[in-house]
């Protein structure tokens, strides 16, 4: 598989990662996680000597990376607002003490 190919299914992967977020999937989450890090560790390493031979598919994968960031911090933040919000609830299950 060439390298944009990987960076594409890294972004199908967090794509399907953010709409278990948006669902609070989080087990499908976890497991979406776990097949885009091995996707990603498998992406051989690139040298400025690469991009600068394939300028228009650096671009096109620096793209695709900036789209896995902005995704990956929504994740983060659905996450977050969820934990948050589990807290509040936990919180309020404790009985009284009187």
């Amino acid at each position: 598989m060439d390298i944009e190919k990987q960076y594409q299914t890294a972004l199908d992967l967090t794509h399907r990662m953010l709409a278990a977020a948006n669902d609070q999937q989080w087990d499908d989450l976890s497991d979406l996680e776990a097949q885009r890090a091995r996707v990603v560790s498998a992406i051989p390493p690139t040298t400025a000597l690469w991009s600068a031979n394939n300028p228009i598919v650096a671009r096109r994968i620096a793209g695709i990376i900036d789209d896995i960031e902005r995704e990956s911090q929504e994740i983060v933040e659905n996450v977050e607002a969820w934990r948050k919000h589990t807290r509040i609830l936990l919180r309020l299950d404790k009985p009284s003490v009187t």
